[in-house]
């Protein structure tokens, strides 16, 4: 299993940055909240776990490290737009970063499946 704190901070030495001060927290409390059954953090640790067998074919897998960070940041059992108020806070929160707005835009792709489509290699790995 990928330990959190190395994934982030493999996730900004791809991009060639340093993380928001206390961003990782703030991420690790979301998901650690209590109406989260599926969108946990063992699940993000799943998510990342698996791209790092993937991360290889990524054309830029800090970006899409961090979308997986926050793909299910926010999370609502009864919300219909988890997904979009999940980039909302990555596009607040990571908007002075310009290498970040990948990210922000492959939090979307979450929403539905890309088999068949041609979706970026970086949404497909995403997903």
């Amino acid at each position: 299993m990928t330990p959190l704190p190395s994934s982030w901070a493999r996730a900004w030495s791809d991009l060639g940055l340093q993380p928001p001060p206390g961003l990782f927290d703030q991420l690790v409390r979301a998901y650690e909240e209590p109406q989260r059954h599926y969108h946990s953090l063992q699940h993000l640790r799943e998510c990342l776990t698996h791209f790092e067998q993937a991360r290889h074919l990524a054309q830029q897998p800090g970006e899409v490290a961090i979308a997986l960070w926050f793909h299910d940041a926010i999370y609502d059992v009864r919300g219909k737009n988890n997904e979009r108020q999940s980039a909302d806070w990555a596009i607040r929160v990571l908007a002075s970063c310009p290498r970040c707005q990948d990210s922000c835009r492959l939090i979307g792709f979450t929403q539905t499946e890309p088999r068949g489509r041609k979706e970026p290699c970086n949404a497909a790995l995403l997903c």
